[in-house]
């Protein structure tokens, strides 16, 4: 008897304890039987990405809107010069090409692929041309061609080609001015004749893709193979381009034209360079005052070609006219030997 009424006591506890236990965590369960208040948390939103490759990236889609294009262009270094009187041509998709002012628009939609050739038509000698390309981004009412999103950036600064450089020519052998001395090389010997090349401040010289540095001699009395030029110290190799139409004050019969590429050259941020001339007598002929050897240098620019596409030379392959700066504009000079 005394068994049995222990166990039940046993029972009665546990269910004691069980019924406290139950009733603790209605009273500290948050929002329950007043026993804390409960905080509805607003779901958490992670930023958009700003382009690194370990962020969410955001997905914005086209806004359906059309987009107004303006062209905008300025002259490099000299941004308070008036571009009214400059055009670029565009090209919308592969489309045919469009021609507007400095200040024109045009009606593009997103994702329009848009490529520009500045001062390209008509075809002057003021102004190099200069390329950009770039996407035309979704939902932006309003681009310029001046914006970070046209490649290269700065593109849209083009530069002045309307100044000449000026030359002076020295025998490095003796330090006198060529043409005022002329200079004299020996039978299969080598003398240096130095070019100090002064470029138009704030212009470009050849900025599409260098130059070309021709120089003509006389085959008989030059060893052409090894004839070099250096300009500031680094050998110059040869020339990607070849001009058909060609400017030398000196000529005369058998002779030929060696060619060198020359870098492109930025005015403002390079005053002048050095260009020497090492110049190789044949072995078997010395050079003589009637010896011709004459030389110029010839921009590059873009033109566009009658198949439509538009290229990068130093002349108009059509017709093999004169493109970027005047012949007047370029580098020319002679040096004398005796």
């Amino acid at each position: 008897m005394e068994g049995s009424i222990g166990k039940k006591a046993q029972q009665l506890n546990l269910g004691a304890l069980l019924v406290i236990g139950v009733i603790a965590l209605l009273l500290f369960k948050p929002g329950i039987l007043g026993g804390g208040t409960q905080t509805t948390q607003p779901p958490t939103q992670t930023p958009p990405s700003s382009g690194g490759s370990l962020g969410t990236v955001e997905v914005v889609g086209k806004c359906g809107q059309a987009v107004t294009f303006t062209v905008d262009m300025i002259e490099r270094y000299t941004e308070s010069t008036s571009m009214s009187a400059q055009n670029a041509t565009i090209v919308v998709n592969g489309g045919a090409p469009s021609i507007k002012a400095h200040g024109g628009t045009l009606t593009l939609a997103e994702g329009d692929k848009v490529i520009m050739y500045y001062a390209i038509d008509p075809a002057q000698t003021t102004y190099a041309t200069s390329k950009a390309e770039g996407i035309i981004p979704n939902c932006k009412p309003a681009v310029k061609s001046s914006e970070a999103i046209f490649s290269p950036v700065d593109s849209h600064k083009i530069y002045r080609t309307s100044t000449a450089p000026t030359t002076s020519v020295v025998n490095l052998k003796d330090y006198t001015s060529n043409p005022g001395t002329a200079l004299a090389i020996a039978a299969g010997g080598r003398e240096t004749e130095r070019v100090t090349l002064t470029w138009a401040y704030k212009e470009g010289y050849g900025n599409a893709d260098g130059s070309v540095l021709a120089c003509r001699f006389t085959d008989s009395q030059i060893d052409q193979e090894s004839t070099i030029a250096e300009l500031d110290g680094v050998r110059l190799g040869s020339a990607k381009y070849t001009p058909t139409n060609t400017r030398f004050s000196l000529s005369a019969t058998n002779q030929s034209t060696k060619y060198w590429q020359v870098p492109a050259i930025d005015g403002f941020t390079k005053g002048s360079s050095i260009l020497d001339l090492i110049i190789a007598g044949d072995s078997n002929s010395q050079p003589t005052g009637a010896t011709n050897f004459s030389c110029e240098v010839k921009d590059t620019d873009y033109y566009q070609h009658n198949d439509g596409s538009f290229k990068i030379d130093v002349e108009d392959r059509d017709d093999n006219s004169e493109i970027g700066r005047s012949a007047a504009n370029e580098i020319a000079f002679n040096v004398l030997l005796s």
